[in-house]
């Protein structure tokens, strides 16, 4: 169908058809999106950072963060962030002062800590009081 796909993958993470023949190299698609309580949807085709008021304090290469504000006075500054590498979603607190929960189906809520966790589509990050992020369509 065209999908881009890891190549590891036996069947495609879209529509579930076997993968058969030769590989080619394209753009990797966006590895799904988060919404926002607000309503706010991103894809995720490159690195974001959620909080009251954001900041890139360092970047890697030439893409630029996506800056995602949540204007909620208990939100950090810069409070999370969310990094892609290859086919995976991965997010990290970046030292929020209430930190930030990471829910996710059928598993009690953990607090995310300081180094990337991978992330699966249905995860929910919870920076409080009613301040979500949902993913969606990851891979």
């Amino acid at each position: 169908q065209g999908h881009a796909n890891p190549g590891h993958r036996p069947s495609c993470f879209r529509c579930g058809a076997p993968l058969r023949g030769d590989s080619v190299v394209m753009q990797r698609p966006a590895l799904g999106r988060v919404t926002a309580s607000s309503g706010e949807v991103i894809d995720l085709v490159r690195p974001v950072i959620a909080g009251r008021n954001p900041r890139a304090a360092r970047v890697q290469g030439s893409v630029l963060p996506r800056l995602l504000p949540l204007p909620h006075p208990h939100v950090s500054s810069s409070h999370l962030e969310v990094t892609l590498e290859d086919w995976k979603v991965l997010a990290r607190d970046l030292r929020s002062t209430n930190g930030t929960l990471l829910r996710r189906r059928d598993e009690a809520p953990v607090r995310l800590p300081e180094t990337a966790q991978l992330l699966v589509s249905g995860d929910v990050l919870d920076l409080g009081h009613g301040v979500q992020l949902l993913f969606e369509d990851l891979p």
